[in-house]
């Protein structure tokens, strides 16, 4: 009884003494994690965008120095991924380690291989390697760039061509120059000129002995005769041109500086430019063909971002990292569904009616009945009809981009004639403007030989050169001449601007003039070979007959009102411009596509190399946003 007694006593001790102590310990294990907490900014930072996940994201400060930027005001079908801070400020660290005065190697960061499908690399900013920098970069380092199967098949079927591994790099970077065939460039002239000998025999960066495959690694921009100042940009990076290559160096001191959003494994974006890493795919992009991408039925990518966002886009422009063609840039038409500028109607859900407009239906009737939307229209089935096309860029320059962009505004079909009289400004194709009107801007053609057309082009004779020309009218003068076509404005022009509702319709009365080819008669040319050589610019009368003045007030008399009209809602377009990459972008790909597509969509200005900027063809009267939508 005793026992019982005492083992009674103890337990109700016991139990006393947990009472007492447990408010102490709970209070012992929330300092010590905090305190783990604050010493761990890693973890810290993790918790903070997890929390920031949940947080309403309907409004928007930006913040410079911070790494995401919660820049998008979000539609109700967007729920964005919470970036992994971690991972972003391991690549940030890397990027400080290299750069710090110890004596470090840089190795590659492992990439791991998926369990699904082994050749698939998963996305992340960390599957891409650091280049090494000039003061640590030896012909073993680790991190020197190793050519994929798609970049060997991709040099091995072009001859002559040199690329640069990578092509974009911070200026204290190196990179790796391989070309098929050449195994010498030649940098500058006379004292400056300099000379980089590459290697086929599995040294110096090479990959493959004896391939015709010529290499060298450890190469920086001073080997490559860029000494000068950064000049793009304002100091921000420069450009260097060799033979069909191009690289892209970035002022260092941008390091850290340009934060970014990740919404997906795949899809990340800063303020002006969105990166899509798509793997496999990677290989039709650079090597075609492009209708797979741009095509909505097709187009995985837009499936993305559309399921993302929502219907906010008024175009989507797809742009691979290694632009492959300068020439091959195109639009993929989705729907013309604003009234009043020229076409109207569905390619896509509704192809019979749309090829067969303006023949015997008036513009009521077009408009009554033309149908839009299908399910089989878009990849996800989904609705979309804020969307006009897809735009494929394949070009370093944006010169080329702006001519693109114009083809939105509906020129065709071939059928429709505008203005009118039995004649159109786009009877070379349904996509360009004839040259013998004289509309002159992006969209605008070279003049060709009035009698053979198309392919023979009219040479203009001046200071024993011959230039490609265009119509030019003078108004004070009343003179029809042909001018260099390299001086012909590339700024859109009245009926352009008004159809892509950003001039109002009071604003846009320029006229304009369109000469019938069919009754030209170029008195002071010859026929040579393919082309016509003409020796004097000034068009008399004599040499052409009929002449039909046209503008705005021509086409809505014809086509009737733009619909909706000129205001706010028109004057801004939701344009991402989507870089595709193999693997995630690295940072030095990140800040050039955002300082590219930064000036293009708010500089306002032109640029000799690169052209106009989109503020500077539209004549400072539009806005785009190319990265997180606004």
């Amino acid at each position: 009884m005793r026992f019982i007694q005492s083992r009674l006593i103890i337990v109700i001790a016991l139990t006393s003494l947990l009472v007492v102590m447990t408010p102490i310990l709970i209070l012992i294990i929330v300092t010590i994690g905090n305190n783990f907490k604050d010493r761990n900014p890693t973890l810290n930072t993790d918790l903070q965008t997890m929390d920031r996940s949940l947080a309403d994201l309907s409004t928007y400060t930006p913040v410079p120095t911070y790494t995401p930027v919660p820049t998008y005001t979000p539609m109700p079908t967007y729920t964005p991924v919470p970036i992994n801070k971690k991972t972003i400020a391991v690549e940030e660290i890397n990027s400080q380690s290299a750069n710090s005065s110890q004596s470090i190697t840089p190795t590659p960061t492992p990439i791991p291989k998926s369990e699904t499908n082994p050749s698939q690399l998963p996305s992340s900013p960390m599957n891409r390697a650091h280049t090494p920098l000039i003061e640590l970069c030896t012909y073993n380092s680790p991190s020197i760039k190793t050519l994929t199967d798609t970049d060997y098949k991709f040099l091995k079927h072009k001859e002559k061509t040199t690329r640069f591994f990578p092509s974009k790099i911070f200026g204290d970077e190196t990179t790796k120059i391989v070309s098929n065939g050449v195994d010498k460039l030649i940098l500058g002239a006379g004292d400056t000129k300099k000379e980089i000998i590459l290697y086929d025999d599995g040294t110096h960066g090479d990959d493959i002995p004896s391939d015709d495959l010529y290499s060298r690694a450890c190469v920086n921009k001073d080997d490559l005769n860029m000494n000068t100042p950064y000049s793009y940009f304002d100091g921000n990076a420069d450009i260097l041109e060799i033979n069909d290559s191009i690289l892209y160096v970035i002022n260092p001191n941008l390091r850290g500086s340009i934060p970014y959003e990740q919404f997906t494994e795949n899809l990340q974006s800063t303020q002006y430019a969105m990166f899509m890493s798509i793997g496999s795919d990677y290989s039709k992009a650079i090597e075609g063909p492009i209708n797979s991408f741009i095509d909505s039925r097709t187009c995985t990518v837009c499936e993305t971002v559309l399921n993302l966002f929502g219907d906010i886009f008024d175009l989507i422009i797809l742009v691979p990292d290694e632009p492959t063609n300068t020439e091959n840039s195109s639009y993929f038409r989705i729907t013309d569904n604003v009234k009043g500028i020229m076409t109207y109607g569905d390619p896509i859900c509704d192809q019979t009616h749309y090829k067969s407009q303006g023949i015997g239906e008036s513009i009521n009737q077009l408009y009554q009945n033309s149908v839009f939307e299908c399910p089989s229209k878009f990849l996800d089935g989904q609705s979309y009809p804020k969307l006009k096309g897809s735009i494929w860029f394949s070009s370093p320059k944006p010169e080329v981009l702006n001519e693109t962009l114009a083809h939105w505004v509906g020129v065709g079909p071939a059928n429709i004639k505008y203005p009118g009289n039995g004649v159109s400004w786009n009877s070379l194709s349904s996509t360009s403007i004839d040259s013998f009107s004289t509309v002159s801007g992006p969209m605008t053609s070279q003049l060709w030989d009035p009698a053979r057309g198309t392919g023979h082009p009219i040479k203009l004779l001046e200071n024993e050169t011959f230039f490609d020309v265009y119509l030019n009218y003078d108004d004070e003068t009343g003179i029809f001449s042909m001018q260099p076509y390299s001086e012909a404005s590339k700024q859109y022009d009245d009926i352009i601007l008004y159809m892509m509702g950003l001039l109002p319709y009071k604003e846009a009365q320029k006229k304009y003039y369109y000469i019938v080819p069919s009754e030209m008669d170029l008195q002071d040319c010859y026929s040579a070979a393919e082309e016509l050589h003409c020796s004097d610019s000034v068009i008399d009368q004599n040499e052409f007959g009929k002449v039909i003045d046209f503008g705005v007030k021509e086409m809505v008399s014809q086509f009737g009102p733009r619909e909706p009209s000129y205001g706010p809602e028109t004057t801004h377009l939701n344009s991402p411009v989507i870089v595709l990459t193999e693997q995630a972008p690295n940072e030095s790909e990140r800040a050039w596509y955002h300082l590219l597509y930064k000036w293009w969509a708010t500089s306002g200005k032109q640029n000799e190399t690169l052209g106009h900027s989109y503020g500077s063809v539209t004549r400072n009267l539009g806005t785009i946003s190319t990265g997180i939508p606004k």
